[in-house]
């Protein structure tokens, strides 16, 4: 199987701005991992994805590219470390998947009230 692809300069870049729009430019610094996922549910193994990972306060994020163009996103509190999502499992569009998951975060964060900067 072929590898996936590192994300590009502009994924990076369109990551970044829609981050620092939310919380201020340089105020949070975006880490790049590699992940071991199922891409199916019914594949025998996991396959290495790239990611980009960053945290505000208790809250962690994390964008990984599961092909060309494909994108997953997950988000979760220090304190529990339950994973919540979009209620989308891929998405073909960079931008679309950043701002749901930010938008999907602080709908969570306020229905927690845990005073979370918007």
């Amino acid at each position: 199987m072929k590898a996936i692809p590192d994300f590009t300069e502009t994924e990076r870049w369109t990551i970044q701005t829609t981050v620092d729009e939310r919380w201020g430019k340089g105020n949070t610094e975006i880490l790049v991992a590699d992940v071991d996922i199922k891409l199916k549910p019914g594949d025998p193994g996991l396959t290495s994805c790239p990611a980009m990972f960053w945290n505000v306060g208790q809250w962690n994020f994390v964008v990984l590219k599961s092909a060309d163009n494909r994108y997953r996103c997950r988000f979760f509190r220090r304190e529990d470390l339950e994973q919540m999502g979009t209620g989308i499992d891929e998405y073909d569009d960079i931008a679309e998947c950043v701002v749901t998951l930010l938008q999907t975060q602080a709908d969570c964060a306020r229905s927690l009230d845990q005073g979370f900067p918007g």
